[in-house]
């Protein structure tokens, strides 16, 4: 039984939609210059009870992840006083009457990509002074009609499915032929298999309609081993790294016979295998990062990654006159940095005392994490020259880990703080490391901070501390937001 505040709000879907009020309930929601269709429906117990938007599953994945938490404004009062009134007493009878202090806090939200309850959260502790959090509406049951009612579509406008959970809609969709098919829109740009420029121009982004919406896409070239594709992306981030690894797979293809000599000649030697046995790591696994990351830096690449078949071409030419000297060099390079770390490990197996627990875990990870798949190629030549010395500075740790347990112990306090946000991002999108940004900035950051923790006289790049690299992160939140990471 709905109670008698949720029924009059119900009874105005009653009339024809075009007679409500358009300012409480609009026909369309928009973001980021997409407007999506919405209806309204009273059907109680019904699928589509309440509001419904209609989003192209080319669009699906596009949707913000919290906008439809906060409805349409003639519907928003209603859902936070219940979320209010849900609340356990204790906290409850701080916000009573309940509708006057929703009324202040409706004067300072405004609808974003946000948790409403978050928001909510947030605005109430300020108004009353109470502690109040988002977890604290987690056990609040409210009716399906509080929730926004997804109807995914194909191309044609066919119900593909509908829920109330946009999550389980986008694990549904994820990857499925449907939703690759369907998002080109059959597009005279997508191709597969190519191992040539064919394309005189991939345009940055590309428009088209599915299911009477337009569409927003954007072009990138995709490594697909042993050639590329041409995909649209939802995201502009998601293009550029992508771009980047499918330029470095073209350049390879076309320059295939000196990837052929890095392949027979680079790592070969027995001592270099000897290291890289000592280190855990595997020739094959390292050869193929390395010779990407040759064909990377001797690309030349300045600003942006070529689009045209002209630029490639340049590049190009670049890529055939520098790789085999820069993939020698970057082999150099590595084996500069594996010898101080292999000897470094041999040393750490003989300290078998539990006080070295967690430098043996934090040390392992650093040394993973240089070596991890993808990241020379995520380094460029920029960072990977640096690697020597942050080998240095791990047999110089582990030298100096005897008697220095204090000073181990608030060390990888510090560096636990400052390197769990990060993991969590790279976790989910390891390729943000493929383009210049404050992600990046503050990656190899942390390296020269271990530096400066562990062996500061070999000295750091740049300044570093924990309170600039706080202030760092902070550069890369804003640019995680503004880039819908």
């Amino acid at each position: 039984q709905f109670d008698e505040m949720l029924k009059l709000t119900k009874d105005s879907l009653m009339s024809n939609p075009s007679e409500l009020n358009i300012d409480q309930y609009p026909n369309i929601i928009t973001w980021d210059g997409v407007s999506l269709p919405l209806s309204y429906e009273f059907s109680p117990g019904g699928i589509a009870d309440g509001v419904t938007v209609t989003v192209p599953i080319g669009m699906l994945n596009r949707l913000p992840r919290y906008l439809c938490d906060w409805l349409v404004p003639g519907m928003l009062r209603e859902k936070c006083i219940h979320l209010v009134k849900g609340l356990p007493k204790g906290l409850r009878k701080n916000l009573v009457p309940v509708p006057d202090f929703v009324d202040k806090v409706l004067e300072e939200l405004v609808p974003a990509d946000i948790s409403l309850n978050y928001s909510l959260a947030k605005y109430l502790s300020q108004i009353r002074g109470v502690s109040l959090t988002e977890k604290d509406f987690y056990d609040v049951n409210l009716q399906d009609f509080f929730y926004m009612n997804i109807r995914v579509v194909d191309h044609a406008g066919k119900l593909l499915n509908q829920s109330r959970d946009l999550m389980s809609l986008l694990a549904e969709f994820k990857g499925s032929a449907v939703a690759k098919i369907l998002s080109s829109d059959d597009s005279e740009l997508v191709r597969e298999g190519l191992k040539n420029w064919e394309m005189e121009t991939i345009p940055s982004l590309w428009r088209f309609r599915q299911a009477g919406m337009e569409i927003i896409s954007y072009p990138a070239l995709v490594d697909c081993s042993d050639s590329v594709a041409l995909r649209l992306f939802d995201y502009p981030i998601e293009a550029r790294s992508a771009h980047v690894k499918g330029v470095v797979r073209m350049a390879q293809i076309k320059n295939s016979k000196d990837v052929r000599v890095l392949r027979k000649e680079i790592l070969r030697d027995s001592q270099t295998n000897l290291l890289l046995a000592a280190v855990g790591l595997s020739r094959g696994k390292v050869l193929h990062d390395l010779i990407d990351s040759a064909v990377l830096e001797s690309l030349s690449v300045k600003d942006e990654f070529p689009r045209n078949k002209e630029e490639f071409e340049v590049v190009l030419s670049n890529c055939r006159r520098e790789m085999l000297k820069v993939g020698f060099r970057l082999e150099k390079i590595l084996i500069e940095s594996l010898r101080p770390i292999a000897e470094a490990i041999g040393k750490l197996a003989l300290l078998t005392d539990d006080v070295y627990k967690d430098s043996r875990l934090d040390l392992s990870k650093q040394i993973s994490g240089l070596f991890s798949e993808g990241i020379l190629l995520g380094a460029s030549y920029e960072w990977l020259k640096e690697y020597p010395r942050y080998g240095q500075a791990i047999l110089v740790r582990v030298d100096r880990l005897p008697g220095n347990s204090l000073k181990e112990r608030k060390s990888i306090a510090s560096l636990s703080r400052l390197t769990k946000p990060l993991d969590l991002i790279l976790g989910e999108n390891p390729e943000l490391l493929l383009i210049d940004s404050p992600i990046k900035d503050y990656r190899w950051m942390l390296e020269e901070f271990r530096v400066s923790l562990f062996a500061q006289n070999l000295g750091t790049r740049k300044g570093v501390s924990e309170k600039r690299l706080k202030l760092l992160w902070q550069s890369v939140v804003k640019w995680l937001t503004d880039n819908r990471v």
